[in-house]
């Protein structure tokens, strides 16, 4: 039989254990509390912010991602409903995570 206590602490930690659900959550939540999003353009952007967690995981670059996110969260801007991002205070950490995921890739670049 477990514990309510066991479980409680269990169900705690859960968000903890997945790595980047904080990060995810902040980002859709500052978007959506700027757009006022319904429940399909939350799914939309959590969706969206996933697939770029999932691609800097399997460039072991998660890390490098998740502070280009803070900076864009502690950067942005909302003006009339619009979310906006600031590429301009935050391009030494798109760089980062940019330079991260090259040295990790063994494609090599090239017109296709």
């Amino acid at each position: 039989m477990i514990r309510p206590f066991a479980l409680a602490l269990a169900l705690a930690a859960a968000p903890a254990l997945t790595g980047c659900g904080d990060i995810l959550a902040d980002r859709c939540d500052t978007i959506c509390n700027c757009e006022n999003c319904g429940e399909r353009e939350r799914q939309d952007c959590e969706v969206v912010v996933g697939a770029d967690l999932e691609v800097a995981d399997a460039y072991a670059c998660t890390e490098v991602l998740e502070l280009y996110y803070e900076c864009q969260l502690d950067e942005h801007e909302c003006d009339d409903d619009r979310y906006r991002d600031d590429p301009q205070e935050c391009r030494d950490e798109r760089e980062e995570y940019e330079e991260c995921a090259r040295a990790q890739s063994t494609r090599e670049p090239g017109p296709y």
